[in-house]
């Protein structure tokens, strides 16, 4: 996975596009905008968040 990337998740078929990638203290963190309004009730409203790559890669996959 790298910056640009579009990703899938599984369980939810909800999108998401990778903005920025960060390595710090061993772990690896990628910064995303979550598409549509999947996030509308929660503090990242505004779609914007962050997993951990491990995280990300368990329960999305990149679309090619």
């Amino acid at each position: 996975m790298k910056v640009g990337d579009l990703v899938k998740f599984n369980k939810t078929g909800v999108l998401a596009l990778i903005l920025e990638i960060s390595e710090e203290g061993g772990y690896t963190s990628m910064n995303l905008h979550v598409l549509g309004d999947a996030l509308k009730d929660t503090s990242c409203a505004n779609g914007y968040t962050w997993m951990s790559e491990h995280m990300l890669r368990r329960t999305a996959g990149v679309i090619q």
